[in-house]
């Protein structure tokens, strides 16, 4: 059983000293830190049964059953498009929350999942230490639960330890973030990154560079985009952009026939938004943050697009973002074939 990853501890162990003081917190930062990880670990820490003030021991029988999933005095809110994972990396065991490619499941945490709190928030704690709830994207609170959650925090039963995760921080109600305190997880440096991947796996330096760079230097999202044997800008995607910079006849509906399916509508939007971040640097004379590898081709584009245009673009993705976050019935390929478009026409 394993607690924290490499660059969580120091900042684990500082907030652990005041763990007393403490009823509600807010962990936040990027996607791909491990913030859930954090939250799991955090708790775990809380409930340990050994005599210490620090990181969970892993051999009490709390441990034991914070290990099995299966500890009484821990619970774990999430919108139900999402499910908890167990991943092994180097004879260790971590955990994560991911979404399940699923879009009939709700993206909300509903007021019924708070008000199913209540019940076991009024009886004594199984082990007579600590009662823990893990909120992960709360960010996905609507208003309703929201508010509900806000009453539970306003007069907190005794006991009872709130970690609430989330990715977007200014999406909390503000007055449930004054209620809390912040603990931030930054993006860790870079030689640490690189040498927990380089033990994860198994890839050589240059290689790991490039993937930190791809996904914003988040060890995690580096990881799995490694362990899914997916390049970091596929063929088809090369040829994709070549073809729209060359002014080909390019048949847009015949190349979503056969490419469509091979990223979700959150990846199509990802690759979108990166895409023109590097054509925004490249405007003002900086070097590409995420396609390293087609740089030259970045560079082509660039020069045939206005930085207005670009910087529309931008705008229109990040509010394209945001629907697809909170909304269930996205016509995706629609979506993606109306970006492909516009792309397109403020190349020619």
């Amino acid at each position: 059983m394993s607690f924290f990853f490499p660059w969580q501890l120091k900042l684990a162990e500082i907030y652990l000293k005041n763990k007393n003081k403490i009823y509600a917190n807010i962990i936040y930062g990027s996607n791909g830190v491990g913030k859930f990880e954090f939250a799991f670990s955090y708790a775990a820490s809380l409930l340990c049964e050994s005599d210490h003030d620090s990181i969970a021991c892993g051999i009490c029988v709390s441990c034991k059953l914070i290990a099995k999933n299966n500890h009484p005095d821990l619970k774990l809110i999430y919108p139900e498009y999402m499910n908890k994972f167990e991943i092994s990396i180097e004879g260790k065991i971590f955990r994560y929350i991911d979404i399940i490619e699923n879009n009939h499941l709700s993206k909300e945490i509903r007021i019924q999942q708070i008000r199913d709190l209540l019940p076991w928030l009024n009886i004594t704690a199984h082990r007579g230490r600590k009662k823990i709830i893990i909120i992960h994207s709360a960010n996905c609170l609507n208003e309703i639960s929201s508010n509900a959650l806000l009453k539970i925090l306003e007069e907190p039963p005794l006991g009872v330890v709130f970690l609430i995760v989330t990715n977007i921080l200014h999406k909390l109600s503000p007055t449930i973030i004054s209620r809390c305190q912040l603990i931030h997880l930054p993006i860790p440096a870079k030689n640490v990154s690189l040498n927990w991947l380089s033990n994860a796996t198994k890839l050589d330096s240059l290689n790991i560079e490039k993937y930190l760079a791809f996904t914003g230097g988040a060890p995690l999202k580096s990881f799995f985009l490694i362990k899914s044997s997916n390049d970091i800008c596929p063929m088809w995607i090369m040829e994709l952009l070549c073809n729209i910079y060359e002014n080909k006849n390019f048949k847009l509906y015949s190349f979503l026939d056969v490419n469509f399916d091979k990223m979700s509508l959150f990846e199509w939007i990802d690759f979108f938004q990166k895409l023109y971040f590097d054509l925004m640097l490249t405007k003002f004379n900086d070097d590409v943050r995420y396609f390293i590898e087609i740089k030259n081709t970045i560079l082509k584009i660039s020069n045939k697009i206005d930085i207005s245009s670009i910087m529309n673009m931008i705008i229109y993705l990040n509010n394209k973002n945001l629907l697809i976050n909170n909304n269930n019935n996205i016509n995706a390929r629609l979506l993606v074939n109306v970006l492909l478009q516009k792309i397109i026409s403020q190349i020619k």
